[in-house]
């Protein structure tokens, strides 16, 4: 069986709506005075919000220095000048040189908590805070952050099987949100069909290579049409439909099992957790430090070898200045091990099998 990529079309868990991740989202907020909009994709989030920061004459932006290339093309589609700020060993943004009246952009790596809540609400008494939970989104807490200077983003599809589906939260009438009607969204088509062909390439006993090629083109199709220009669409009604039917309870329950039989098994000393794994309140997949990129391109080599897909979180992009080591060694160095929710122990240990063995 593969282990990690894409997700294919996930079974329907037939459970009441309380128990929905969809419900998790949007209505399981215990203040119910954080209101959200659902669009076509995560950039989508970040450049509607963009758009109602400028109207506001905010004008100082502040990226962490790991990050992705999909964080940075919304600010530069809209001509934001940027800065960057460095992050600390366990990814904790530092921000001493980040003057008032700053936006700052906030990333919960790997379902950790960059900050605490109390850390963001202090920051929010004199700056914008953006705070990115696509990595912790199944982590209840973050939805209960509630101020008039902070809006949280996050792309769903990085956490759940959806063909694509951005969120932007922000307290209850911040931003004038009601009467926005976005442009029906139709992009995603090619993603869905990849992800039913998947589904089909995993179900039978016999490898179809010529099927697989086909979805993982389709795959890339969709990435490369995510590179031009943004515009903000409405999210996949497909996407609503599946965050309505599967059970965000036993989504974490079994990505939680996999990430402390990994935790609790691994014994390689030639490779680091970046966090302990009580700090992975929402588990995305485990970050692994090597001592060296040899030694990470080694094991992801055997990885691939037995159809182990393991990614990369990031490959820093070339805006990030060579003055921020700390973050371009960390990406020569890291590799995510997939220990989401389609996957059991038997899989774990296949996992481990290859880390251990090195």
């Amino acid at each position: 069986m593969e282990i990690g990529s894409f997700f294919e079309f996930p079974k329907y868990d037939g459970i009441d709506f309380e128990n929905s991740a969809y419900h998790h989202i949007k209505g399981n907020i215990s203040t119910q005075q954080l209101d959200s909009i659902f669009v076509g994709d995560g950039r989508q989030a970040i450049k509607l919000l963009l758009e109602e920061l400028i109207k506001k004459n905010h004008s100082e932006f502040y990226l962490p220095a790991y990050l992705c290339h999909s964080i940075i093309q919304p600010f530069a589609e809209l001509n934001i000048e940027f800065k960057f700020y460095s992050c600390d060993e366990k990814l904790k943004p530092d921000l001493r040189n980040i003057p008032e009246n700053s936006v700052v952009y906030l990333i919960d790596y790997f379902g950790s908590d960059s900050l605490s809540k109390k850390e963001i609400l202090e920051i929010s008494k004199k700056n914008i805070v953006i705070l990115d939970i696509s990595h912790s989104i199944l982590n209840k807490e973050r939805l209960e952050i509630l101020d008039k200077n902070v809006f949280m983003i996050a792309s769903l599809r990085k956490i759940f099987p959806i063909p694509d589906g951005g969120i932007l939260f922000y307290k209850k009438g911040i931003l004038n949100m009601e009467k926005r009607v976005f442009e029906k969204n139709n992009n995603y088509i090619e993603m869905l069909e990849a992800m039913v062909l998947k589904k089909y390439y995993m179900n039978k006993s016999n490898s179809e290579t010529s099927l697989k090629n086909y979805f993982l083109e389709l795959y890339r199709n969709y990435e490369f049409l995510k590179d031009g220009l943004i515009t903000v669409k409405e999210i996949p009604p497909i996407s609503m439909e599946i965050l309505k039917n599967i059970d965000i309870k036993k989504m974490k329950t079994q990505r939680t099992v996999n990430l402390e039989y990994i935790y609790d098994n691994l014994n390689n000393p030639n490779v680091n957790t970046i966090y302990e794994k009580k700090e992975l309140k929402s588990p995305f997949f485990i970050p692994l430090n090597f001592e060296n990129g040899e030694i990470k391109e080694r094991i992801r080599k055997k990885l691939i070898e037995n159809q182990i897909y393991p990614p990369i979180h990031w490959e820093i992009p070339k805006e990030v200045p060579k003055n921020f080591t700390f973050e371009h060694a960390l990406s020569e160095n890291i590799l995510s091990v997939p220990i989401d929710h389609r996957y059991c122990q038997k899989d774990m240990e296949k996992i481990l099998g290859i880390l251990n063995g090195e």
